[in-house]
């Protein structure tokens, strides 16, 4: 077996990765080091990258987290999954990427994925090394949540997407209750509004609404399931892109709205595209310090909820491995992430992800793979 493994350290805003060798943890009892396959760039990363997200810049550190893999070595006493399947060396398993205290009163109250605690904290350069999605292997402590991975036909980057895009629409629909003959605006067509695209057609919405600056993504959104798009590059005012989405539901405007964007400035245009009664999911706008001006009084007078989502329960996950293996064949999920790039080549794969400021046509979602 190997003694070290290959990690992306991550040196600050834009500043270019490098590729180290750390040396492979000693296991807990309970614990799982995991070969990793896969590793999806979130928006997220996108972000951190950038320099959107405090707490990464002017250190090195470990980032990276939509991700999947094999099994390398279990810790002592670790025999089954979180289901109670027997677990081997081998074996494809996703996982959650942060961990709840479950202890907590926020946990106790049936949320974990709120939990003020989730994110462990590590030091960088110190056991276990292995704490991000851009290297080698990754180390999973005890007591979190690992599903394994039963379906061989799900691709690698549709099981890294478990990890985080996949499970936090669901987690979206979920809680906001969608159901069946419900109408749907979905604003943004990335790897987020394909999903949230999918999930909605199966669940029986309609009809579904997609909103997207780029063409490409629209194209990707009717594969998806989309009944309409549109191009808010093309339909440049809000109040007509408004007056379209009540167009396509007899007026009221939609029962259910998604922000998958990442921009404030258009949250004010999902309420309003938001029939009276109606629900707002909240998910995009991760960007702590970025504001916007709206009137509270719209939700008010028109009784909307507004859900504001980040991360997902970890029941979410098998259900979404099941939907992904009903559905394998129904829709392109193969299309989400356009383009792979070995572990090297990680600093041009963020470049060219990158598209805050240009058209960003070429690749739809990037991946990792060491």
């Amino acid at each position: 077996m190997a003694s070290t493994g290959r990690l992306a350290v991550f040196h600050g805003t834009k500043r270019p990765f490098t590729i180290r060798e750390f040396p492979l943890p000693s296991l807990e009892p309970g614990s799982v080091l995991v070969k990793i396959s896969m590793a999806n760039i979130c928006g997220s990363d996108l972000h951190i990258w950038r320099g959107d997200l405090p707490g990464f810049d002017n250190k090195e550190s470990t980032v990276g987290h939509e991700m999947s893999g094999r099994i390398y070595a279990l810790g002592q006493g670790k025999t089954t999954d979180s289901l109670g399947r027997a677990l081997k060396e081998g074996d494809r398993v996703v996982y959650q990427y942060f961990q709840p205290c479950l202890a907590c009163p926020i946990c106790l109250s049936g949320v974990t994925r709120a939990c003020p605690n989730r994110h462990a904290k590590r030091t960088f350069g110190e056991w276990p090394y292995f704490t991000g999605a851009y290297g080698e292997y990754y180390y999973v402590p005890p007591g979190r949540a690992l599903f394994k991975v039963e379906d061989d036909r799900i691709p690698d980057n549709i099981v890294a997407s478990v990890n985080c895009a996949f499970s936090q629409v669901m987690q979206g629909w979920v809680t906001a209750g969608l159901k069946f003959g419900q109408s749907v605006a979905i604003q943004g067509a990335g790897g987020l509004g394909l999903y949230a695209t999918a999930i909605a057609k199966e669940m029986g919405a309609a009809p579904i609404i997609v909103l997207d600056a780029l063409e490409g993504r629209l194209a990707l959104a009717r594969e998806f399931g989309a009944d309409y798009v549109i191009n808010a590059g093309q339909v440049k005012s809000a109040e007509e892109r408004v007056a379209t989405i009540k167009r396509l539901t007899d007026g009221l405007g939609a029962e259910l709205v998604a922000e998958l964007v990442g921009f404030p400035s258009v949250v004010q245009e999902g309420w309003d595209m938001l029939r009276p009664g109606g629900h707002y999911v909240e998910i995009g706008n991760i960007n702590r310090g970025m504001t916007m001006q709206y009137d509270p009084s719209q939700m008010v007078f028109g009784n909307k909820t507004l859900h504001g989502i980040v991360l997902y329960e970890a029941s979410i996950m098998p259900k979404v491995l099941d939907f992904a293996s009903r559905t394998l064949s129904k829709y392109p999920f193969h299309k989400i992430v356009s383009h792979t790039f070995p572990l090297t080549e990680i600093n041009q794969a963020f470049q060219q992800s990158e598209w805050l400021g240009k058209a960003q046509e070429r690749i739809s979602r990037a991946a990792v793979a060491p």
